[in-house]
C-alpha cells in the first residue's frame, strides 16, 4: 500500500465522541415545558461530575461547559440569554428553543 492510498481510506471510530450528551456552554439545563417560568437552581453540574436525574417541577440545573447532561432535561440556555438569574433561581424566557445547545453523543467517521 502506498502512503497516498492510506490517507484516503475511511477510518471508523469505535467510540462515541462525545461519549455522552454534554453541555456545549455554561448555562442552565431544564425541561423545555418549563420555559417562561422562574426556576429554582437545584444543583450545579461541573465537567467530570456524574449527576443522576433529580429535578422536580419548577427546577433546573446550573451547568458548565463539558458537563454531562442528566437525562431529565432537554434544553440548555446560556447565562446571557436568560431574562434574569442569581445564585438561587433563573428566569427563562418563553421564546427559548427546545434542545438548544447540548452536544449530543454520536459516532464519528473520520476520512483522512
Amino acid at each position: 500500500m502506498h502512503l497516498v492510498e492510506f490517507y484516503h481510506k475511511q477510518l471508523h471510530v469505535k467510540k462515541n465522541l462525545p461519549a455522552f450528551n454534554n453541555a456545549a456552554m455554561d448555562g442552565f439545563a431544564f425541561k423545555h415545558s418549563e420555559s417562561g417560568k422562574t426556576l429554582k437552581i437545584a444543583k450545579t453540574i461541573y465537567a467530570g461530575m456524574n449527576v443522576e436525574a433529580c429535578l422536580k417541577q419548577g427546577e433546573c440545573y446550573k451547568i458548565m461547559t463539558g458537563a454531562k447532561v442528566p437525562n431529565d432535561v432537554d434544553t440548555i440556555i446560556p447565562f446571557e440569554n436568560t431574562l434574569n438569574y442569581d445564585e438561587v433561581e433563573v428566569e427563562v424566557g418563553v421564546s427559548t428553543k427546545k434542545g438548544k445547545r447540548p452536544s449530543f453523543k454520536r459516532r464519528r467517521t473520520k476520512t483522512r
